[in-house]
């Protein structure tokens, strides 16, 4: 009878706000992911298949649509950014607290990059590899494809 009961049963996944996105490779068919879907501060980010209405490739920014922005991970209080200090090659990108005040969770964009403001550090893929789990770290602004990238929005579609 319980297991009649729980094979019924089906769990819908959390809404997603019309002002959540994805941030999609220019030149891959990859999104920005929340590994594991672990929303705690530290948990690394990748890049993941783009799904369609996925919370762990939802983010949330100014409605605006200007930078320089944070990108928050839907409607949670963690944000894209980089813990590390001082900044350096090869840093990886993370989910952190965007009310604790860091300096490394604030981003503009300058010709279909994403980088930290007032740096020349870019989200890249690790070792410039575009494949599923592939983590995010940032580098000197270069141009390597693996730092273009294509805000889709609204995330649902």
């Amino acid at each position: 009878m319980l297991a009649a009961l729980l094979a019924t049963v089906t769990l819908a996944a959390p809404a997603l706000a019309a002002n959540h996105i994805k941030v999609q490779g220019a030149e891959f068919d990859l999104c920005i992911d929340n590994t594991d879907g672990k929303e705690v501060a530290g948990n690394p980010l990748q890049v993941w298949k783009c799904y369609t209405g996925s919370s762990n490739q939802a983010w949330n920014f100014s409605d605006t649509g200007k930078y320089p922005t944070t990108f928050k991970l839907g409607d949670s209080n963690l944000c894209m950014g980089v813990q590390q200090s001082p900044l350096a090659d090869g840093a990886p990108v993370v989910l952190m607290d965007c009310a604790a005040g860091y300096d490394h969770t604030t981003w503009s964009a300058p010709n279909g990059r994403i980088c930290l403001l007032g740096t020349n550090y870019c989200l890249q893929l690790d070792d410039d590899c575009a494949h599923d789990g592939t983590k995010l770290k940032v580098m000197t602004l270069s141009t390597s494809p693996s730092q273009l990238w294509d805000v889709k929005e609204p995330a649902y579609e």
